[in-house]
């Protein structure tokens, strides 16, 4: 019953309407031989549409950048001629923070991160149990390579010194 009636629709909806025009349409005659003297194809037409547009969106991707390399050029300038309250940052001491102050603390950091290396280097260059446990950690990784479980005592005596030795 529900069956039959959607089938009649669907035959009434595949029914092709067609409205015939009562009034004419001319064109001139002079648009007509235009249209059949042409020689561009619409396939040509599109190349040359395309072709204009690229050309277009290139000149103003190009206007874009300038103006906004010359605005940030611009900003840059300014900002470095002038400084405002919030970028003068002050130190401790009250002093106005410079290139040369900050590159100045910059090697005394430098320096002194240098020095602990050279002291922790110094820690386990002197102790002889540590040059100890790591000649015979090497050796037993030679011994059994491609078996690195196999010096597991090794491995944990080794972590345990090197922590005795950075806590010192």
């Amino acid at each position: 019953m529900g069956a039959q009636a959607s089938k009649q629709q669907q035959q009434n909806d595949n029914k092709t309407l067609l409205f015939e025009s009562t009034v004419p349409v001319n064109f001139s005659d002079a648009v007509l031989a235009q249209l059949e003297s042409s020689t561009d194809s619409s396939y040509t037409k599109k190349q040359t549409a395309e072709k204009y547009i690229q050309e277009r969106i290139s000149k103003e991707l190009n206007v874009l950048e300038t103006e906004t390399l010359e605005k940030f050029e611009n900003k840059l300038n300014t900002s470095l001629l002038q400084s405002t309250p919030e970028e003068e940052e002050l130190d401790k001491n009250g002093k106005l923070l410079t290139s040369q102050h900050l590159n100045k603390k910059v090697t005394e950091l430098n320096e002194h991160l240098n020095n602990l290396i050279q002291q922790r280097s110094s820690k386990f260059e002197k102790n002889e149990d540590l040059k100890k446990i790591k000649a015979n950690l090497s050796q037993c990784l030679k011994d059994n390579q491609g078996k690195p479980l196999n010096c597991y005592d090794e491995i944990q005596n080794f972590k345990k010194i090197v922590n005795d030795v950075t806590a010192m």
